[in-house]
């Protein structure tokens, strides 16, 4: 699955795992990089629903893009 970034930040994050623990936390850092390898394993949106995350389908003017917490 392709994942972007509206967040530099974020995106940084993804790469730099002593920066992302500094600024998140262990624990959330840990989470964030969860999140981010059950996207790429899966093959279509409906296959992380049901995950741990919350995900779910935005709606009005963002239709057709996902959010997890």
């Amino acid at each position: 699955m392709n994942i972007t970034f509206n967040n530099n930040k974020l995106k940084k994050y993804t790469n730099d795992d002593k920066l992302a623990e500094r600024k998140l936390g262990k624990r959330e850092t840990q989470l964030f990089k969860q999140r981010l390898d059950e996207l790429e394993a899966s093959k279509t949106l409906e296959d992380v629903r049901y995950l741990p995350g919350n995900y779910h389908e935005l709606v009005s003017n963002r239709k057709g893009q996902w959010a997890c917490n």
